[in-house]
C-alpha cells in the first residue's frame, strides 16, 4: 500500500526562476533545510547521493535515482534502504504555472513498502512539517530577486 506526504504552495516566480532552484543542486545548503546536501546529474537515470533530514530531525545519507526530468514542469527520483521491499520513497517536485510570474508548486514523496505502515503515522505527523518548510524556502529564495 503506499502513502504519500503532499505540500502545495504558491509561489510569485516564473516556472523557469523555480526550476533553476530546484535542479541547482551546489546551492540547496543555501536553502534547503530537508535535503541540505545533494549531487548528482539533473539526467533520467542518474544516480543521485544526498543527505536528508528525517522525521527525527536527524541527517541521514541516501542514495537515489533520477526518475524524470521534464525542464520547468517535474522533477522526480526514488531511492529505498539497501534491503529491497522494506521501504521506497519516491520525491517529487511539480511545477504548474499559473501565468508568466506565478506557479504552484507541489512537493511530495510517494513512500512503498514493508516499513510504511507501521512507521506512517510518525511519518505522516513529523514528515509532512518537513516538507512544508522546504516549500516554504523554495518560496522565498524564488521570490528574493
Amino acid at each position: 500500500m503506499a502513502r504519500e506526504l503532499h505540500t502545495e504552495i504558491e509561489i510569485n516566480a516564473s516556472a523557469q526562476r523555480v526550476w533553476d532552484i530546484v535542479t541547482d543542486f551546489a546551492a540547496y545548503p543555501q536553502w534547503n533545510t530537508f535535503i541540505p546536501r545533494i549531487s548528482g546529474h539533473v539526467a533520467p537515470n542518474a544516480k543521485l547521493f544526498f543527505i536528508f533530514t528525517s522525521p527525527l530531525r536527524v541527517r541521514l545519507p541516501a542514495i537515489g535515482t533520477m526518475l524524470n526530468v521534464t525542464p520547468q514542469r517535474e522533477l522526480r527520483w526514488a531511492g529505498q534502504l539497501p534491503i529491497p521491499g522494506l521501504i521506497r520513497a519516491e520525491h517529487y517536485h511539480l511545477i504548474e504555472p499559473l501565468g508568466e510570474s506565478r506557479v504552484r508548486f507541489l512537493h511530495g514523496e510517494i513512500f512503498t513498502g514493508l516499513l510504511v505502515a507501521p512507521l506512517w503515522p510518525f511519518f505522516a505527523e513529523r514528515g509532512l512539517k518537513l516538507y512544508e518548510e522546504s516549500s516554504l524556502a523554495l518560496k522565498r529564495r524564488a521570490e528574493s530577486r
